[in-house]
């Protein structure tokens, strides 16, 4: 085979090696792009996962401060109107606050004498 030949054959060799090693780039380049893709996925559902139980913890603490304020609310009313003395109140208070610990019912069940029963 004359020189130029040989260089000739050696050049369409190797230009297919090149375009070979080129496509086995591409391919990896397309399985890491998809690898991102599902990556951002997962990565926005953990987001709205957390969202949504920020939000349910959130609503919980709000509720939970709404009842405590009622409940302050409600001791400052009977303070006012009982004519309790300081120790008197703060005994009160703390059967109160003892029996709401123990209770199975919530702090905003009442219970209403004209029926007997207790009411939400």
């Amino acid at each position: 085979m004359s020189l130029v030949g040989q260089i000739k054959a050696e050049l369409l060799l190797n230009t297919s090696s090149f375009q070979r090693d080129l496509n086995s780039a591409r391919d990896s380049m397309g399985d890491l792009n998809s690898s991102a893709r599902n990556s951002q996925r997962s990565l926005k559902a953990l987001e709205t996962g957390a969202l949504a139980l920020g939000g349910a913890v959130a609503a919980t603490v709000a509720s939970s401060v709404a009842t405590a304020a009622q409940f302050e609310q409600s001791l400052a009313r009977v303070a006012a109107v009982s004519g309790a003395t300081e120790t008197e109140f703060a005994a009160l208070e703390e059967t109160v606050r003892e029996l709401g610990a123990t209770t199975t019912f919530s702090a905003k069940r009442k219970y209403w004498p004209v029926t007997g029963k207790l009411v939400t």
